[in-house]
């Protein structure tokens, strides 16, 4: 039952995915680090401004590469979707969530509500030019975000 919430996230995810499939650069944090030893992560409805408490700059892609190992990123939410027939969008600067990220993997990190709580929603699946999002079996967990943001309304 656990499942549902995140199948249906998902689904409505898959609605507004149209405009969210990854370009084809990449903001790199430190091209020195072999491949196998960073992370990609593709943001979706989440445009990432700091990395580890440092600037990304002011042209950062949807999918950045980073060192491998614990992240924080601060970033600014942008969501947009459908509620039961009904709009919502909610933006919101300063959002923060860190986890770990391996080597060699690639990361969808998703801007979303879920179970009453904004986060975000990791998946471990290759970031390619589709128009749908990663299958559940990626689902590697919700993050929420801390210090946590509330919404204001449409």
């Amino acid at each position: 039952m656990k499942k549902l919430p995140i199948l249906l996230t998902l689904a409505v995810l898959l609605g507004v995915s149209c405009a969210t499939y990854p370009p084809s650069s990449t903001t790199v944090w430190d091209d020195s680090v072999p491949p196998e030893q960073t992370a990609k992560i593709f943001f979706v409805m989440y445009k990432p401004v700091e990395y580890n408490n440092n600037s990304l700059g002011k042209k950062v892609s949807k999918v950045v590469s980073v060192p491998a190992g614990f992240t924080e990123f601060t970033g600014d939410i942008n969501y947009k979707a459908k509620w039961n027939g009904s709009r919502v969008k909610f933006k919101e600067k300063g959002a923060v969530f860190s986890c770990t990220l391996e080597g060699g993997k690639e990361y969808w990190a998703i801007a979303d509500y879920w179970n009453g709580e904004w986060g975000i929603i990791l998946c471990e699946d290759e970031i390619k030019n589709r128009l749908d999002f990663p299958p559940y079996s990626t689902f590697i967990g919700f993050i929420p975000f801390d210090p946590p943001v509330f919404f204001k309304g449409n």
